[in-house]
């Protein structure tokens, strides 16, 4: 964007295949993930919340009608981003209520499927480009030099071991 350290990514046609489209994300925060009701091989073994610190991403699902919702959160009003309202006119990654966010789903495609989550950021002091959290994980919003909270996190683990299997059609 002229003028602007922000840039604006393309929405392409591999997007369409992956089923969303990253707009943006807020610093790292503490939030709390609600996992859906239907039951599905990746949510399996996961209470039906848990608590994590990552970036909260803001994803717009490119086909709704085609795309089972498994994780979800509701990052509060203070979760805002300077893209929205700059770069991208509206923030597209609000479910139909108006509040919550997908954080992770399955879609078909063709004779596979793909699953996509957002949860999972970690860095270290060398690839570290966050230049502060929120407060929910570090009161004075200083950046940890490494983060890794969301593969601390039983839930996370979990989720990752049935994304795996899910993968290997297990």
């Amino acid at each position: 964007v002229e003028g602007s350290r922000q840039r604006r990514f393309l929405k392409l046609d591999h997007h369409a295949v992956l089923g969303s489209y990253f707009l943006t994300h807020p610093p790292i925060r503490r939030f709390r993930v609600d996992v859906g009701d239907a039951p599905n091989r990746l949510t399996d073994g996961l209470p039906p919340s848990f608590e994590v610190a990552d970036e909260p991403y803001f994803v717009e699902i490119q086909d709704p009608a085609a795309t089972r919702i498994l994780l979800t959160a509701d990052y509060g009003p203070d979760a805002v981003s300077p893209a929205i309202g700059t770069i991208y006119e509206q923030d597209t990654s609000l479910l139909p209520d108006g509040r919550t966010r997908a954080l992770g789903y399955v879609r078909d495609v063709g004779k596979g499927g793909v699953t996509y989550m957002t949860l999972g950021h970690c860095h270290n002091p060398t690839n570290n480009v966050q230049t502060s959290v929120h407060r929910s994980v570090d009161p004075e919003g200083t950046t940890p030099l490494t983060f890794r909270d969301p593969w601390e996190t039983a839930p996370f683990q979990t989720l990752l071991r049935n994304a795996i299997a899910w993968g290997m059609g297990a």
